[in-house]
This record gives C-alpha cells, sequence and structure tokens, in this order.
C-alpha cells in the first residue's frame, strides 16, 4: 500500500485545523520560503511508524504553541492499495488511519482483510488460551484482556495493539507446560502468519535530514573516535557502516591499526566479505544505472574506501560522481535501519544542497529509480534543478506557507489561488526560474495548460514549458 494523504493537527507551526498533505503515489516535491513549515511537516511524517510506538511524535514541545499544551496532535492517514497489493493479497479499497498518542485505529480495506482473513485463527487462539492460561496476575492480566479485547473488534483494528498482543502471548506461552504450549504455539504461529500479511503491505518511513557520509579514508585516530562517540559525529556513517557489516568496534579498530597478524587478516577478510554479501548483492539490485561494488582496504593505520564500476577500473570513492556518492552513503544509511527494499516512504529535507548543478538533477533520477522499486519519495528544494518539470511534473509540486499569525498550510498545487501575493514570489521561485520564466511573470491553470501573463509584455502560453 501506499500513502495517499496525511493530515496533521496540532503538530509545531500546523494548527487545530487539520492542514492535509496529498502524496503522489511516486515522488511529491514541497517547496516554500524559509520558516514557511517545510521542514515541520517532513518531520511530522518522519514520526510515522503503523505497527511501533510513536510517543516522540507526541510530545509536548511538539504541540503547536498557539493552542496550548492541552491541544492534541492527531494524523489522518488514508493508504490505498498498490496493483500488486489488489493481485496478490485481494486488497482492494481505501485505508484510514488515525494515531494519536493513545491509539492506532484503522478502518477500510485492512480491516476487511482482517475480518475475511485473519479473524477466524485469533478467535481459534483465543478460545485455546482461555480465560487466563498464562495465571496473570494484577496489571498483567488486564493487559491481557485488553489484548484479546483488541482482537475482537469488528469495526476497528488497532494495528499497534494488535502487534503488542501477539509479542505478549509470545513472550509468556513459556508459562504453559508442554502441551498447552505447543497447542497456543501453533494457534499463534498461524495468526501471526496471516497477520504478515498487512504488516508487509503497510509502508514504513524513512527520514534522511542530513547527509551524512562515509569519508573517503579514515586515520586509525579518526577511527577510534568515531566509534567510541558516533553521535558527536552526526554527519558521518562510519560507525553506521561497521554496524551493518556485522563486526563489532574492537574488530574493526584492529582491522585498521597497523601491521599484519593471522587475526588481522581473518578481520580484515570478514570485512569485505560482508560488505560484498551484507552492501554490494543488495546495492547492485537497489541502484540499476550500472554495476558497484564497494571495496576497503587497510595500509598504515588507515582505512580507504574505494568504487570498482562492473569490470572497470577501481576508483577511490572521492572520486566518483557526487551523485553516486549521494546515492551509496543513503543506501547505506537505509540499509543500517533495515530498509532497503520497497514500500518505504524516503523523506529527504533539502537533499543535495551541496552538490554542483548535475549533480542535482541527477538525483531527480535515482529518486525515480526509487519509485520504480515500489517506494516513495518525498523531498524539500529550494533548488530550480531540484524541480522534475517533465510530464506536467508541476502536478507533483506541493507549496507549503506560513500565514500572519504563525500556521503553515500545505497547498494540493504549487500555482494554488489563495497563495497570499505577498508569499508567492519567494514560494514560486524555484518554479518560475525552472521553467525559464522570471519574477514579474505570473502563472497558473488555463483550461489544461498553464499560463503566464508577463506585467509587461502582455500573455504568451508556456504551456508547452510545463
Amino acid at each position: 500500500m501506499y500513502i495517499h494523504s496525511i493530515s496533521l493537527k496540532n503538530y509545531k507551526s500546523i494548527g487545530e485545523k487539520k492542514s492535509s498533505i496529498i502524496l503522489e503515489p511516486r515522488v511529491t516535491t514541497i517547496i516554500g520560503k524559509n520558516e514557511s513549515g517545510k521542514s515541520n511537516v517532513l518531520e511530522g511524517i518522519s514520526h510515522i511508524s503503523l505497527l511501533s510506538g510513536m510517543q516522540t511524535a507526541f510530545n509536548t514541545e511538539n504541540i503547536n504553541r498557539n493552542n496550548g499544551i492541552n491541544a492534541n496532535i492527531e494524523y489522518t492517514i488514508t493508504l490505498k492499495p498498490t496493483s500488486e497489493d489488489q493481485k496478490t493479497f485481494n486488497i482492494f479499497g481505501d485505508t484510514k488511519i488515525i494515531l494519536d498518542k493513545d491509539s492506532y485505529i484503522a478502518t477500510g480495506s485492512v480491516l476487511t482483510y482482517y475480518n475475511e482473513h485473519i479473524r477466524e485463527s485469533v478467535d481459534t487462539l483465543v478460545s485455546i488460551m482461555g480465560q487466563n492460561p498464562f495465571q496473570l496476575r494484577d496489571q498483567d492480566f488486564t493487559n491481557f484482556r485488553t489484548y484479546i479485547s483488541d482482537f475482537q473488534q469488528t469495526d476497528s483494528l488497532n494495528l499497534l495493539r494488535i502487534n503488542l498482543a501477539f509479542t505478549f502471548i509470545e513472550t509468556q506461552n513459556s508459562r504453559l507446560n508442554k502441551e498447552n504450549r505447543d497447542a497456543v504455539s501453533e494457534a499463534l504461529s498461524e495468526s501471526k502468519s496471516k497477520w504478515g500479511v498487512i504488516t508487509s503491505v503497510l509502508p514504513v518511513v524513512f527520514y534522511r535530514n542530513a547527509d551524512k557520509i562515509l569519508k573517503t579514508q579514515y586515520k586509525l585516530e579518526e577511527v577510534q573516535k568515531e566509534l567510541a562517540s558516533p553521535k558527536s559525529f552526526q554527519n558521518s556513517l562510519l560507525a553506521d557502516f561497521v554496524h551493518l557489516i556485522q563486526v563489532s568496534d574492537d574488530e574493526f579498530i584492529k582491522a585498521v591499526s597497523s601491521g599484519t597478524t593471522g587475526t588481522k587478516t581473518s578481520i580484515r577478510k570478514k570485512i569485505n566479505r560482508n560488505v560484498e554479501t551484507m552492501i554490494n548483492k543488495s546495492f547492485q539490485d537497489f541502484y540499476t544505472e550500472e554495476s558497484i561494488s564497494l571495496n576497503v582496504d587497510f595500509d598504515s593505520s588507515t582505512v580507504s574506501f574505494s568504487v570498482q564500476s562492473g569490470d572497470g577500473e577501481t576508483m577511490l570513492l572521492s572520486e566518483r560522481s557526487n551523485g553516486l556518492r549521494w546515492y551509496l552513503n543513503m543506501f547505506i544509511d537505509a540499509l543500517a535501519h533495515g530498509l532497503y527494499k520497497n514500500n518505504v516512504v524516503y523523506l529527504f529535507d533539502e537533499p543535495g544542497t551541496s552538490l554542483h548543478v548535475n549533480a542535482q538533477k541527477e538525483l531527480i533520477n535515482l529518486f525515480h529509480a526509487l519509485a520504480n522499486k515500489g517506494n516513495q519519495v518525498v523531498y524539500t528544494t529550494h533548488s530550480p534543478y531540484m524541480l522534475d518539470m517533465k510530464e506536467d511534473g508541476i502536478h507533483r509540486i506541493r507549496a507549503v506557507e506560513k500565514d500572519s499569525e504563525g500556521y503553515s498550510y500545505i497547498y494540493k498545487t504549487a500555482y494554488d489561488s489563495q497563495l497570499s501575493p505577498d508569499s508567492q514570489e519567494d514560494t514560486l521561485a524555484p518554479i518560475v526560474n525552472a521553467i525559464g520564466m522570471n519574477l514579474g511573470d505570473r502563472f497558473g491553470p488555463s483550461v489544461d495548460k498553464l499560463f503566464s501573463n508577463s506585467v509587461e509584455d502582455g500573455s504568451h502560453n508556456i504551456g508547452e514549458q510545463c
């Protein structure tokens, strides 16, 4: 499933009246002048986790300051099934999920699927367990009864509670004797397997608000400092890389240190073997522009990273294009968070700001490559070179504006007539530049095209440019 729309209420600069953003099935661009609330929108979306806790989203410091600490943050999310969901799982129609600090309530097609394909197995599980199979007391027993009630709801589905219920029963099952434990385990396994269909179609969110990078070389002292305190090096991917390839900090430090011993040689071979298995094989499927392999070399208390393209020459990471390095860094970052395949909503805040024009344009192609894998991409930008104006691309751009009272509003189109004249110039500047206009022009819909009306030169149609 993919996210069709998200309505936010009371989140930072978003007020009591929900502000909704319609997301494209593939790539959505958000524009707006500085301090309009673009990053707040992206940050609000970044908290979404449909099957696990989202408590940081509802912290009091995130509540809109104009509405007071008693205001409630709320999300309303609409999901639509992909053609694959329809074909493989017979999931049709929209799903609506309302999230607040206490519940994650879903209705629509996901609920229908639960009632038609999962409920019978869950009812069998509940029947086998009986009233108090684990001999629980006090709060544990109260939790157990609440979970049973969550299983049996028919008019809505509390996604978080049901996920927690399966985990709770699995944890408590060791209390039973072998016969009862086996019976519960079998029923639990069947129910979880069917529940896995729902968990597999729900999108997950990955937020990359900083361009963390893997440098070309690290001296031993740098490696030691970064691995000892990774939070002090928030723009570096080294600690994530080491975690991803499943070697300990001590092993990696030993591999970087000078000299050659049997142990060091074994660790270095292990590192390159794991890089090949855990990064290169996945990246070759993920990045289809060319065949790429990341290599790790150790020499004179220094670790170096290089890239080989197909059977071609091996080049240091710094010698490859900015676009490829950005993509590889993003991939390692995502992979370290357990994400790389599909059904991911990738969020990027001002991506590529340090890249030159051609590299920024290359990112657009890379975003579409992500979308081709079944993902969604949402990004903010001020750069005209980060706007994809091909194939009616202007309709994939959303504008964010903040009013005089400090509330942010999200407009479905970048040329919405309700955008205030005072903010239009700054808000629309990237689009105006991208399509070759100037700020003396105005533009908007004219039947099925865009038109430009120049103050000095009169009207001229620019529909073909868009």
